[in-house]
């Protein structure tokens, strides 16, 4: 799949997954391609380590990913994107230095290769996961009390729209796990449908969001009603 993509692009496309096939190459780790599209010389990747894993609960695991997002006309991302297996979606790791670039594709910087060897060393090499695996397993067991409240001020703040809004509420309501981790599961749930209609970049930020909420941020105020 890397490879299609490969014959595909030309000039600093062709170079940046060059760059990135060298390195997932020499991590000394079977990697997967999740994810490869091209579209008129934009292009999405996601790649996973199904060997480097922890369970989060019983059953649910998660793996080392990577991902890499490359739009000619505006900017380039890399960053560490663990992949939760059970539900089949992504939440994205920026909280340090290293896990995560983006640039001017017009304007790569002198030091890119330098930022990229180091996105995907982090996204693989164990202590990200093992570090974002805490998180999640923090958030099983934290209940609720008002989850509709939750979504309503990430709906206020400008972090999800109307339809997210909706969609995350009856993934939540379906799934019936009033904790925080069933809140972040119905957020990332909602990335499927933005890759289905190659919305990547949309689909990217509904991950984040799922990272962030998992690590504790967005929480509504307390004892303050929150309006839309």
């Amino acid at each position: 799949m890397l490879s299609q993509l490969r014959s595909r692009a030309t000039g600093f496309a062709r170079d940046l997954l060059d760059e990135t096939a060298a390195r997932l190459g020499g991590i000394g780790r079977a990697v997967e391609i999740e994810h490869a599209v091209w579209d008129d010389g934009e292009f999405h990747l996601t790649a996973i380590a199904p060997t480097i894993a922890n369970e989060v609960r019983e059953g649910d695991y998660v793996y080392a990913g990577f991902f890499l997002d490359h739009n000619p006309a505006q900017a380039t991302q890399a960053g560490v994107r663990i992949y939760r297996v059970a539900c089949q979606n992504g939440m994205l790791a920026d909280e340090a230095e290293g896990q995560q670039i983006e640039f001017a594709s017009a304007q790569p910087p002198p030091g890119w290769k330098y930022e990229l060897s180091e996105v995907i060393a982090q996204s693989f090499e164990g202590g990200c996961l093992d570090e974002q695996t805490k998180r999640l397993r923090a958030t099983v067991d934290e209940m609720l009390t008002s989850p509709f409240e939750f979504l309503i001020h990430l709906a206020a703040q400008g972090l999800i729209d109307d339809d997210e809004h909706s969609g995350i509420q009856r993934e939540f309501e379906r799934a019936g796990d009033y904790t925080l981790y069933g809140l972040v599961n119905a957020v990332t749930a909602v990335a499927h449908g933005h890759r289905s209609a190659s919305d990547w970049q949309r689909a990217l930020g509904i991950e984040r969001l799922g990272g962030e909420i998992a690590g504790g941020d967005h929480q509504p105020p307390i004892g303050s009603p929150v309006f839309g």
